[in-house]
């Protein structure tokens, strides 16, 4: 039952892929562009609002020069840039660009349209079950990162059409 589990939890995956295809036609192109250690260093960074280097290491669990390479890497992509952090100002503060913001807007927004089909096709019954189970074993290993997304999707949602082609 677990590697079934596993099995269908990366079909699902794909599926979030192929949704993505569809509704953004050029995800695929940007996504051929990043590796998916750079694509966690996105998500680290959103999750963490205005991170600085050292957050994301600590997130991570990475060394802070890992996370000077990495930061390079997608900032020459343009996907981030960093700003001299207001609080203290030895320490420098990484942000999502436009591009990047929209790359993580995009990918949300295709779990969320996987979300809407599996709803209409199972069983309400069933599908709050799953839900309550997803929920509990998330909320127990990454509440505050469950937190955040919440509260950024909504940022989305308020200027939501500045990201759709």
């Amino acid at each position: 039952m677990i590697e079934d589990f596993g099995i269908f939890l990366h079909m699902l995956m794909g599926r979030q892929i192929e949704i993505s295809k569809k509704n953004f036609p050029n995800i695929e192109e940007e996504y051929s562009k990043l590796t998916i250690i750079q694509l966690d260093y996105l998500y680290a960074i959103h999750t963490l609002n205005s991170p600085s280097f050292s957050d994301i290491a600590k997130h991570m669990n990475v060394a802070n020069s890992s996370v000077t390479e990495m930061y390079h890497r997608l900032y020459k992509k343009g996907y981030v840039c960093k700003s001299q952090s207001e609080k203290d100002k030895r320490e420098y503060q990484i942000h999502l660009t436009f591009k990047g913001n929209k790359l993580i807007y995009k990918d949300l927004m295709a779990s969320i349209c996987l979300s809407k089909e599996i709803f209409e096709k199972a069983p309400r019954d069933k599908l709050l079950g799953a839900y309550e189970l997803l929920k509990e074993y998330l909320y127990t290993i990454k509440s505050e990162e469950i937190e955040q997304y919440f509260v950024k999707y909504s940022e989305y949602k308020d200027i939501e059409n500045n990201y759709l082609d």
